[in-house]
């Protein structure tokens, strides 16, 4: 049997007294054109296949089946595809406040390998680094809606299946047992702030996610081969002079698949040379927080950019910073860092007197002494390591350097 409901259609199966049902016993119900199925029995067994049968969605993603959910029992939503291959979704909800639903719909776009052509419309791309990555993207998505909570729940072992045609279309370029689950953040906009998640079992054709946190269950999801994961966030990036340094420092809300950051920076925005490279997390749902600092920059205005590597080798690259670096001909203060002997270098022709200081970060005078020739030291062997102001003041001019000691 095959029950078709159309839009503006609703089928109701209702809470107790009636404690309704459907059980599919060989029998389909085709939902289709906005249609909707209402379940009000939080029974897990108020949606049962007994003999095959099941929920065929069929044109896109504003079909629904919405079921009323209890806590800490395993739900089943009964989809087929057209063709009749069991698709179903299951989960079980932990910790959820107050009475709510979760409104669920799949949907195929195969033969199209481009997700591009049918992603849901709440979804803004199906972009890494900029370029579409239909290609490593499975031809599906899932709405796992959840409403009317005062809290919405967790969810554990929530498993998500599909067909092998969704995967290995013409078109597609995707390692089967490399699918995984990630979702479209409609808040911020981005796939990256949830790290790829689950293990596929390619004989049943399902990625099964252990947990999803309350906070991560957002609307719309698929499958990605993981080598290609939809990648790192980025939330700031900055390039501070700090006199005669250039403090970088950077911030990622997600990181998905990411091997290392590298500084660049140029003078002429054509030129463009390496200042170093910083590990990265690799995958990560939290944010991260990152620093370096380059002690030889150029003199007067450059640029610094943050240069990112994926472990499949793709690059995306941050916004130029520009940095400005106060020249200062009078003195030159070296080696720096230090270990033991710091020289001081300058033309005193033009002063009657100059002295210099050595300070500590909280501001305590630990060396101080008379600049009376254009070659002066200070002996640092006896200090602590750590940071340090060198302050030179001739004739009431004042020039202040930092001193990194060994």
């Amino acid at each position: 049997m095959l029950v078709t409901i159309l839009s503006p259609a609703i089928m109701y199966c209702q809470q107790p007294p009636d404690a309704a049902k459907i059980i599919f016993n060989g029998g389909y119900i085709n939902i289709t054109n906005g249609a909707s199925i209402i379940v009000q029995n939080t029974d897990p067994l108020a949606l049962t296949i007994l003999n095959g049968g099941g929920i065929i969605s069929a044109g896109g993603q504003y079909n629904a089946v919405k079921w009323n959910i209890g806590n800490d029992v395993r739900y089943t939503f009964p989809f087929i595809a057209s063709d009749l291959t069991p698709i179903p979704v299951s989960f079980t909800p932990k910790n959820a406040v107050g009475a709510g639903s979760i409104t669920l719909n799949t949907y195929s776009g195969a033969p199209d390998w481009n997700n591009e052509n049918y992603k849901p419309s709440a979804v803004g791309n199906i972009d890494r680094n900029g370029i579409n990555n239909s290609d490593h993207v499975i031809d599906r998505f899932w709405k796992l809606d959840a409403e009317g909570f005062t809290a919405k729940p967790a969810l554990t072992d929530l498993a998500l299946t599909y067909r092998d045609a969704e995967w290995n279309e013409s078109g597609n370029n995707i390692d089967e047992t490399s699918l995984s689950a990630q979702r479209w953040n409609d808040l911020s906009r981005t796939w990256s702030d949830f790290s790829p998640s689950g293990n596929d079992n390619a004989a049943n054709n399902t990625v099964t996610v252990a947990s999803v946190n309350a906070a991560d269950l957002f609307v719309w999801w698929t499958l990605v081969d993981a080598a290609y994961a939809l990648p790192v966030q980025l939330i700031s990036f900055t390039a501070t002079a700090d006199r005669i340094y250039v403090d970088l420092a950077w911030k990622t809300a997600s990181e998905i698949n990411t091997n290392y950051f590298t500084i660049e920076k140029t003078k002429d925005l054509r030129q463009i040379v390496s200042v170093g490279t910083v590990p990265a997390a690799g995958n990560s749902s939290l944010t991260q927080h990152y620093s370096l600092i380059d002690k030889t920059p150029f003199k007067a205005a450059s640029f610094y950019r943050l240069k990112t590597t994926d472990k499949d080798g793709k690059l995306s690259y941050s916004q130029w910073q520009k940095v400005s670096i106060a020249t200062d001909d009078k003195w030159q203060i070296y080696p720096n860092p230090v270990t033991d002997i710091i020289y001081i270098q300058g033309d005193l022709s033009s002063y009657n007197k100059a002295e210099a200081s050595l300070i500590t970060i909280s501001g305590t005078v630990i060396r101080q002494l008379k600049i009376n020739d254009a070659t002066t030291f200070i002996n640092v062997a006896g200090i602590a390591a750590g940071t340090y102001w060198l302050r030179l003041n001739a004739g009431g001019q004042i020039s202040t350097f930092k001193i990194i000691k060994n």
